[in-house]
């Protein structure tokens, strides 16, 4: 599936572009809860001790100070346990992902084309196959996280519930601070720093001193993963990366308008033909949108052949107190007949005047 943003004036959405020694922006979390579960209570164990690894200790280690937010959508794991086992089968090999991860990372992922550094996609299963706490997945060219987020069966390794420090420990995996050996430079990371092997709870990182915690490597990795991607060469990549850059507003403004274009990509022989089609608005994070309309609209047409693309349309306005500078995220969710759902997501700035209301077109496929 892929994303395009068009807007009437790709130039200056160019310019939009963070600096190289610009601090990260806000980051989306998005937990993929199991249907019967409720894991308020874990979702912000491991979210408090993400935000300390990475706004106060990173900080002090002279890294950016990172700014998160998280949404939670319900998913079925039956869907995707393909051996009925209730757990989720765990890759041998992190380039060779197993059928069931596959179709868990198929299924149910928030795509926000080149903005992917920006959303985090974590599963929340409720076993893995080979006893992991986590792990970070590579699978169907898409990045995510998965937490085993039951306490482990005795005749695990380890008889305890899951750390609250997982997501931050797999965040190393996911931002590329850490080798999938957690190593740096051939040698094993020390034990208190967060991308060590083992999981410990992270009193015992924040005990320790600030260099072990991230070291100066993990931190210009991290910086360079956070950057906007470039593109290779010639018109047509400049152009690309040019569409898929924050889309701009301005404060006061109304009527802006989103032209959403879905196309099937599903393979003929297995999916076939998508119906009843329906885009609705799920989230927007605390934001400077309003009058957000339709909130729902069934795509044109509603039917799609493999390789065929439907519309849909919608407005919104911008508060005129929005703030210069600030950023704000609208997801978007097609759901066809067989339940499956397809998430997209626009990202939104204010920039600088003049003012004028914008126009995107916004491609999924």
């Amino acid at each position: 599936w892929a994303v395009t943003f068009l807007a009437s004036q790709p130039q200056r959405l160019a310019e939009s572009s963070p600096p190289p020694t610009a601090a990260p922006p806000q980051i989306h979390i998005k937990f993929w809860e199991p249907l019967g579960e409720d894991l308020s209570a874990f979702i912000r164990g491991q979210m408090a001790d993400k935000r300390t690894a990475y706004g106060e200790k990173l900080k002090q280690c002279g890294g950016p100070e990172l700014s998160f937010y998280y949404t939670v959508n319900k998913y079925d794991f039956s869907k995707v346990d393909l051996n009925n086992d209730g757990k989720l089968e765990e890759f041998k090999d992190p380039s060779k992902p197993t059928l069931e991860e596959q179709e868990l990372i198929r299924r149910y992922y928030s795509y926000s084309g080149l903005h992917a550094y920006r959303t985090e996609n974590v599963y929340l299963v409720p076993q893995m196959s080979d006893r992991s706490l986590g792990e970070q997945l590579d699978a169907l060219g898409r990045s995510a996280i998965v937490i085993n987020f039951k306490k482990v069966p005795p005749e695990y390794f380890n008889p305890n519930p899951t750390p609250s420090d997982v997501l931050a420990h797999e965040n190393t995996h996911l931002w590329q601070m850490n080798a999938d050996n957690h190593t740096e430079d051939g040698k094993p990371l020390p034990a208190e720093n967060i991308g060590a092997c083992g999981q410990t709870t992270l009193e015992n990182v924040l005990a320790c001193t600030n260099a072990k915690v991230f070291t100066p490597k993990q931190i210009k990795n991290l910086i360079s993963y956070l950057k906007p991607p470039t593109p290779t060469s010639g018109a047509t990549a400049a152009a690309k990366m040019a569409s898929e850059l924050l889309g701009e507003v301005n404060p006061g403004s109304v009527g802006n308008r989103i032209n959403f274009r879905f196309t099937n990509r599903t393979p003929p022989g297995i999916y076939g033909t998508m119906k009843s089609l329906r885009v609705r608005a799920v989230h927007s994070t605390p934001t400077f949108v309003s009058n957000f309309r339709p909130t729902t609209a069934a795509l044109t047409p509603a039917t799609l052949a493999p390789n065929a693309t439907g519309t849909a349309s919608f407005t919104f306005d911008v508060a005129p107190n929005a703030e210069l500078g600030t950023e704000c995220m609208v997801e978007l969710v097609v759901t066809c007949d067989t339940g499956d759902e397809y998430y997209y997501q626009l990202w939104l700035t204010t920039p600088p005047p003049p003012t004028s209301v914008r126009h995107w077109q916004l491609f999924g496929q």
